[in-house]
């Protein structure tokens, strides 16, 4: 598999090296053309100049060749059902916007487009310098924006735990927490069920509450975050919705299903029940292009969060003097909104 790889790199490494060059060349009607390739007919000998072209803003043509086989990729895993939080932390080494590029591959796949042509109308947007990762003048600036990424996490207890997922802030050499502005240590994390202990030099006020009893098939929950960072409003943003399902794909038992919408930015934040207590970790959404190429359909409020009973076992392990509650009172959304706001914080990852 990965000398085929490498002979198709180097198939795409030859076919794109003129791409910057035109050939100008006139028929033997006394017609100008303007072509990528020179004329085969020989009669054109001597008629045929060159014309390099003053091209602006281009992508590298390197990292869009990686970006050409990582779509590849993308287009793969979607396909066997991995969702967006798969794919970030599969490909976070490779320091690009992957929002970006599923939105890309989610559009195309609307199209109708097939495998083949996503791929490369991706490699073509990119060499267009569409993807702001691979612009060849930016790249000083575009490297600091594609390795610094946000999600969201939640304070546990007054010595200063948090928790968020893995995929938010497990290979991060920097992690600081908004509003508070204080800077976080990495203390444990699990992979197998995307979670990842934070410790702050603050002791928080105001901490969440687990709830004792395990989530309830069709019972109300709020999902509360930081989504998409620098386009929306700078506060946390409530949604709700319902237990839709207890597993997720596959019956797999760490996930439950939810309707709550939720957005890039959300992974890591607390999904909560109608009495205020937390309830799971928002973790990821069903991927819209695996779902239209498969069903050809486009998936609406299917969204997961990790049951709270697994992420309890990790505070445990951990030793984390976490609180429980029983659900008795339940409380107003506004009620629930003010509390989310105050345990609920913004993961700024930096790998600069």
């Amino acid at each position: 598999m990965i000398k085929i790889i490498g002979i198709l790199i180097m198939a795409f490494v030859y076919s794109n090296t003129m791409a910057g060059k035109m050939y100008k060349w006139v028929d033997e009607q006394g017609q100008t053309h303007f072509s990528q390739t020179a004329p085969l007919n020989l009669d054109q000998k001597g008629k045929v100049e060159s014309v390099n072209l003053k091209l602006g803003k281009k992508g590298d043509l390197h990292c869009c060749l990686g970006i050409k086989s990582l779509i590849n990729n993308m287009l793969i895993d979607t396909r066997k059902g991995r969702s967006l939080a798969d794919l970030r932390t599969i490909y976070s080494k490779y320091g690009v916007n992957l929002t970006e590029l599923e939105n890309f591959v989610s559009h195309k796949a609307i199209l109708g487009l097939n495998h083949l042509d996503i791929i490369q109308m991706g490699y073509d947007t990119c060499m267009n310098a569409k993807f702001e990762f691979c612009r060849t003048n930016e790249k000083k600036a575009t490297n600091k924006h594609a390795e610094s990424s946000s999600g969201s996490g939640f304070f546990v207890s007054e010595e200063g735990y948090i928790l968020t997922n893995n995929h938010v802030a497990g290979s991060c050499k920097k992690i600081e927490i908004q509003p508070q502005g204080v800077k976080a240590t990495l203390m444990d994390i699990d992979s197998n069920f995307d979670l990842a202990l934070l410790k702050v030099d603050y002791v928080s006020q105001h901490n969440s509450t687990f709830r004792e009893s395990k989530p309830i098939l069709g019972e109300q929950v709020i999902a509360a975050g930081f989504p998409y960072k620098g386009l929306l409003s700078s506060g946390i943003k409530i949604t709700d919705g319902i237990v839709s399902s207890l597993a997720g794909m596959n019956n797999d038992p760490r996930v439950i299903q939810i309707t709550a919408p939720i957005q890039p930015g959300n992974s890591g934040g607390p999904l909560i029940d109608n009495y205020g207590n937390v309830v799971g970790i928002i973790v990821s959404k069903l991927s819209s292009t695996f779902m239209l190429k498969t069903f050809k359909d486009i998936p609406q409020n299917v969204n997961f969060a990790i049951n709270s009973e697994h992420v309890k076992k990790f505070l445990q392990k951990n030793k984390i003097d976490f609180k429980q509650s029983y659900s008795n009172n339940e409380l107003e959304l506004t009620e629930i909104s003010q509390l989310a706001k105050n345990f609920t914080v913004e993961i700024n990852c930096n790998n600069n």
